[in-house]
Parts: structure tokens; C-alpha cells; sequence
């Protein structure tokens, strides 16, 4: 019964047991006359104290009533009808968990305190003795934990153990052999040595316990799980006023004191420990750019998507007044081919380079297209190369305000000219260092800077 089992419980507490399972099991008959099985230890019912519901977790923690029964001991499935039991009680307004428990099994764990967390009553829980591993983890889903000084709490992990009876059975003449079908099904058993796979598989098992525990309490405590992991969780047993300094409790009292916190609701913080969530999770230390960035990435999004809206419609309406001013100046037909420049999102350098390196047209030099007259279409071939060069440059950017950084120019003119002539790279450098001389020389002088 304790060798395949889940635990978190102190091992002290599993050692005891296992001594009292052998020895009970020795002489059954005898032990349970001896204990007996009275109503209130198979069906216990909470008591009402000033309003409030008693629920007792003490001894060791079972999934169902079974052979702990016979001890001082309680388990999930009393544990979940107490509490259900008193929710749905008009008498009741608030509930205390009294636990003395050095915890029990892992299996029911989380269902109970899920139980606990939700409930719409005020749950305080309180210990004047031991509450460790799976008792913590219950007390940890009330809304607040009261000690005394001399309470023992954390213990915080998960064990599970492995017997190895083949000398055992050598001993005694007895050979087993182990018959599976499935690979992992008989991880662990006591017929052999425990194997390095098998030590694997079951360590594997025990670290995923371990890690839904620390969720739980991080979850319930309201802190980080790596505040979990580094302050409370490395298995040690915390004492009064450790344990409210390491963050398991929330201060230092008697019974009375939690029945009048549960029944005080102003007592009761919903959001736990958000104090020190907000002093160690939320207020990180910001000095730079980057560290506000990594601490609020989707404030800093917001901020920057309704500063680019802004800046976006205050652009907009500045071109709206330029354009009325020049068709004010020059008329609608020259206003119409300067929308279409500016519609295209080129630099005035691009738009040079553009006359520059567009073949000339049959007629005068001079003459520019009608408003209206599409533009020829070796001429839209490189203006609309031109405009997808300037986005790439700056993606996500108003393609009017790209401004290519000194030195860059001429290379975009070598990659103009390839795109709207089809040549290659050597011809395109050689071309544009004869029409854009100016860049050309520019470019060298970055190039030697380098």
C-alpha cells in the first residue's frame, strides 16, 4: 500500500506508517477490534463555531476511507462532503480548515483545494501543529493562513518509494518473473534492482508532481513560481514565524483569530500576497528603454500603434493643406501629378535618380503626360521598383517618411536599374556610376570609412 503510492507527506510521518501498515496487517483481526470504527470516525461532520464551519484535517491524508481509517486520519472524499456540505449551509458564513496533518497522498490533492479556492465563502486555514506537503498544499487554496509559533509548515515536495524484496525472495526460496506487454508496465517492481531506465521513468513522474504542486501554490499564495521554488519549496519544514517570513502563512495568531478573520471579510485579502506581488513581480527595476519594453511589451505596443495613428493623421492633414496650396499656386492638373509622386512614397533623391535612369521618352523631354494619362509603362515599372525598395527599407513605416541613410542611395539606384531593366549586377553598377556620379562618390566615401 505505501510502495506504489504518490506522496507528499513528511517522511518521518511515511515511516511511521509503513510501520503501522506491516504491523497491522500482521494481525488484522486483532487491531481493528482493538481500534474500532465508530459513525462520527467513518461519517465526521463539521461543527459550527459563531457562524462559522469547523472542518478538522488531521493525521494523514487518504483519496477514500480505507485502511488509515483505522487511525487518526481523514481523507478526501469526507473532506470534499464536509465542505460542499458547508457551502450549501444558510447557518454558515465562513469556514476554517483546522489542519494537523503531516500530509498523505498526492492523488485527490488538487480536486480538494481546487474545491477550497473556489469556494464563495471566506476559508481561512489554521494549524497549531503540522501542516506540511499536501496539508500545505490544501491550506494554501484558503484565502488567507493563521499560525501559531510553534507550527511546523512546508515540506513542500513529492516522494515515492521502491522496495527491492529479490533478496528477499532468494531468501526464501521464491524466484519471480515479470510478464508485460507494453514497455513501461512494470516500471518499478520489487522482483529486481531498480534500473537506471526504471529510476528514470519514475523521477520523470515525480518531477511533473512536483511541478503541478508548485503551481498550485504559487497560484493560491498569489507569488511566482520561482518564488516558490527558491523561498519555500526546496522540502524544508519552516517554523512560526519562518514560515510567514518565507511567504507560507500571513501572520501569527490563535483559533479565535481565524474565526474572526473568516467572518471579517475586510480581513481577508482576495488577491493574497498581491503586496509582495506587486513589490517583487510587477515593479522591476527600470533604468532603460529595453527593461520598460520587457516589462510592459503589450502597453508599450499600444502606446507605439496610437502614436503611429496619430502621427499618421497629423501627416495627412498636413499634405491635404500643402497640396490645396499648390493647387491654389500652380492649378489642378500639376497638383494632380505631384498626388501622384507623393501617393507612391518616393524621396525626392529616389524620384531624381527615377528621371535620371527613365528612358527618354519620343517626344519633347519636356512634355509630362496629361493629368489622368497613365504613365508610360517602362516608367511605372521602375517608380513602382523604386516605392517597393523604399518599403523594404523601412517596413511598416509611412512610406513618405523614409529617408535612406547616407551612402545608400546609389545602391538602390544599381538595384533599380536591374529590376526595370533586367541586367545584371556588374552592368547595373557600371550604368548607374555613369548617370548618378554624385551618388557614386557618396558611396565610396562610406565605403572607406569602413
Amino acid at each position: 500500500m505505501i510502495n506504489n503510492d504518490f506522496w507528499a507527506i513528511k517522511i518521518d510521518a511515511l515511516d511511521g506508517l509503513q510501520r503501522v501498515a506491516q504491523s497491522f496487517l500482521q494481525n488484522p483481526t486483532e487491531k481493528i477490534s482493538f481500534f474500532g470504527l465508530s459513525e462520527d470516525r467513518q461519517n465526521p461532520k463539521y461543527k459550527i463555531n459563531n457562524s462559522t464551519a469547523i472542518i478538522q484535517v488531521h493525521g494523514p491524508i487518504a483519496k477514500r476511507p480505507g485502511l488509515f481509517s483505522f487511525f487518526d486520519s481523514t481523507n478526501y472524499e469526507q473532506l470534499s462532503r464536509q465542505f460542499i456540505e458547508a457551502e450549501q449551509d444558510n447557518e454558515v458564513k465562513a469556514i476554517v480548515l483546522d489542519i494537523d496533518s503531516p500530509g498523505g497522498v498526492v492523488s485527490g490533492t488538487d480536486e480538494f483545494t481546487n474545491l477550497v479556492a473556489s469556494s464563495k465563502k471566506p476559508v481561512v486555514a489554521y494549524s497549531s501543529g503540522l501542516m506540511c506537503s499536501a496539508a500545505f498544499w490544501v491550506g494554501a487554496a484558503a484565502s488567507k493562513i493563521i499560525i501559531s509559533k510553534t507550527a511546523e509548515l512546508g515540506s513542500i515536495g513529492v516522494m515515492q518509494w521502491h522496495y527491492d524484496e529479490s533478496k528477499m525472495d532468494s531468501d526464501i526460496g521464491v524466484e519471480r518473473t515479470v510478464l508485460t506487454a507494453g514497455e513501461f508496465k512494470a516500471v518499478g517492481h520489487s522482483a529486481a534492482p531498480l534500473s537506471d531506465r526504471d529510476r528514470g521513468v519514475m523521477q520523470g513522474e515525480l518531477q511533473y508532481l512536483y511541478d503541478v504542486f508548485i503551481d498550485a501554490i504559487a497560484k493560491n499564495r498569489g507569488v511566482s513560481t520561482e518564488s516558490v521554488q527558491k523561498n519555500m519549496a526546496d522540502g524544508r519544514v519552516f517554523i512560526g514565524v519562518q514560515a510567514v517570513e518565507a511567504g507560507l502563512a500571513d501572520q501569527i495568531g490563535t483559533f479565535e483569530d481565524a474565526i474572526a478573520s473568516a467572518l471579517n471579510t475586510n480581513n481577508i485579502n482576495p488577491e493574497k500576497n498581491n503586496e509582495s506581488i506587486i513589490k517583487e513581480d510587477v515593479m522591476p527595476d527600470i533604468t532603460t528603454v529595453e527593461a520598460l519594453q520587457a516589462a510592459y511589451p503589450d502597453l508599450i505596443k499600444q502606446v507605439i500603434t496610437e502614436a503611429t495613428n496619430q502621427a499618421t493623421a497629423s501627416a495627412g492633414k498636413e499634405i491635404t493643406r500643402v497640396m490645396a496650396l499648390v493647387g491654389a499656386h500652380f492649378g489642378p492638373e500639376e497638383t494632380k501629378k505631384l498626388e501622384q509622386v507623393v501617393e507612391m512614397g518616393l524621396t525626392a533623391e529616389q524620384y531624381q535618380a527615377f528621371k535620371d535612369l527613365a528612358p527618354k521618352a519620343e517626344t519633347s523631354p519636356n512634355k509630362q503626360p496629361a493629368a489622368g494619362q497613365p504613365i508610360d509603362p517602362k516608367h511605372a515599372e521602375m517608380l513602382k521598383a523604386l516605392q517597393e525598395n523604399a518599403s523594404a527599407q523601412n517596413p511598416g513605416a509611412d512610406p513618405a517618411a523614409a529617408q535612406p541613410a547616407a551612402g545608400q542611395d546609389f545602391m538602390n539606384l544599381v538595384k533599380t536599374h536591374m529590376t526595370a531593366n533586367k541586367v545584371g549586377y556588374n552592368e547595373a553598377f557600371k550604368e548607374v556610376i555613369k548617370t548618378s556620379p554624385k551618388a557614386h562618390a557618396e558611396y565610396l566615401k562610406q565605403v572607406n570609412k569602413k
